[in-house]
């Protein structure tokens, strides 16, 4: 079991820059499978943010580490990030690669 922290830019469709401030903890299942909880905060530069909490399952492909996921946002007061309420996403993500994908369900 491990727990890690960090942080990182992304660029919203709709919002524009965020910073997602995250944490995980993964579960080794084996040497080729990693479950693994997160929860974190959408920022954007203007202070607006919204949490959320996230279910991924992660295995190795080519040398690289890729996770995926679903992710649930809870309720925000920030204008920018409304539409985020209460909605559920998915996610694919590369350990070592610069851009993830978050895809939100509607």
């Amino acid at each position: 079991m491990a727990e890690t922290h960090f942080s990182d830019q992304g660029l919203l469709k709709g919002v524009g820059n965020i910073t997602n401030d995250q944490t995980y903890i993964d579960t080794y299942l084996s040497d080729k499978l990693v479950q693994s909880t997160g929860n974190g905060t959408f920022k954007t530069p203007d202070g607006q943010s919204i949490a959320w909490k996230s279910s991924n399952i992660g295995r190795p492909v080519d040398g690289l580490w890729v996770y995926y996921g679903i992710v649930l946002f809870n309720n925000t007061q920030s204008k920018s990030l409304s539409f985020l309420n209460n909605s559920v996403g998915l996610s694919r993500d590369v350990l070592g690669k610069e851009t993830d994908y978050l895809w939100v369900l509607k």
